[in-house]
């Protein structure tokens, strides 16, 4: 399987230009039908649309094309954070606001696996409530949101 130099295959630039869905399907089927046990580095993938600072809409459709088609093929979370949490990769707040994003997704089953409607909204509301800016620290917004959430799973 071919990248390009910044190690980016054909379905990530499809699905970050925003193609339209009948390509990126056509692109997804035939690297199934080609490379059936080919796993795909999805966490790469997402660290790089991340990095890049693509529109949340693109980097939502990259979310939406793994769990629909590659469900099983999994993303690391925490490799992803870890690596978006570099000082120099945070520059501004449209990639502070990518971080606050992914961090969300990442937590987002341990998130609906409680039960407390309330619980569920003070989590989405502490990630909400913080506004990208200058003094933006990821560790510690991870660590605050992280902290929250083992609070509510240790309470149900």
């Amino acid at each position: 399987i071919a990248e390009d130099r910044w190690e980016a295959l054909p379905i990530l630039y499809a699905i970050w230009g925003d193609a339209p869905s009948e390509i990126v399907q056509f692109l997804v089927e035939s690297h199934l039908s080609v490379y059936p046990d080919h796993e795909l580095n999805w966490s790469k993938m997402v660290v790089t649309v991340g990095r890049a600072g693509a529109p949340l809409d693109a980097i939502q459709n990259l979310l939406d094309v793994q769990q629909a088609y590659f469900p099983q093929q999994p993303i690391d979370w925490d490799e992803v954070l870890e690596n978006l949490a570099e000082p120099a990769t945070l520059n501004g707040p449209a990639s502070q606001a990518i971080f606050m994003f992914l961090t969300n997704c990442s937590i987002l089953k341990r998130i609906h696996a409680i039960r407390v409607r309330q619980w569920r909204n003070n989590i989405t509301i502490e990630i909400c409530r913080t506004e990208p800016d200058s003094s933006f620290n990821s560790s510690a917004f991870l660590a605050r949101i992280h902290r929250v959430l083992a609070n509510h799973e240790d309470e149900y």
